[in-house]
């Protein structure tokens, strides 16, 4: 990998050597990841929580995707942004008819254009990073953990 921006690189790795090496607790150096993932399945919806504080700096309707299974055959479908709020995430995933078995987020080789991505921590330069979480439960409020 080989990127244009090497100060934010550097930044990242600077933050990340003083809160792993030296123990700087409080030190933010990764971007929001959800804690938990709910799915609203009657109403549409699936619920990201995040534990810090998100920044949602434009609506994105293709970055984030859910695995849809129907007769044994799954297929990775764009989902957009529904709503928002600090620490909330909402998609809408209506698109989906079958079985919501997993999501992703930002799982391009390039998902968007240089300090172009849609979530970052909401006091840091920091974008949120690619995850994939797989859904594994589909009881109505059943909360999802996330594989990183």
């Amino acid at each position: 990998i080989h990127p244009r921006d090497k100060q934010t690189v550097a930044y990242r790795l600077h933050l990340g050597a003083r809160a792993v090496a030296y123990g700087e607790k409080q030190l933010i150096f990764q971007g929001p990841l959800p804690e938990k993932i709910e799915l609203l399945a009657d109403k549409g919806l699936l619920n990201l929580m995040y534990s810090q504080q998100i920044q949602v700096q434009r609506q994105d309707d293709k970055i984030f995707e859910i695995s849809c299974c129907d007769d044994h055959q799954c297929k990775w479908l764009p989902v957009p942004m529904n709503t928002f709020s600090t620490q909330i995430l909402a998609l809408n995933i209506s698109s989906c008819q079958g079985t919501l078995v997993a999501l992703r987020y930002a799982w391009t080789t390039w998902p968007c254009e240089y300090k172009q991505c849609p979530l970052y921590h909401l006091s840091s330069t920091l974008p949120a990073p690619p995850f994939t979480a797989f859904i594994t439960n589909q009881m109505p409020g059943h909360h999802s953990k996330v594989a990183k």
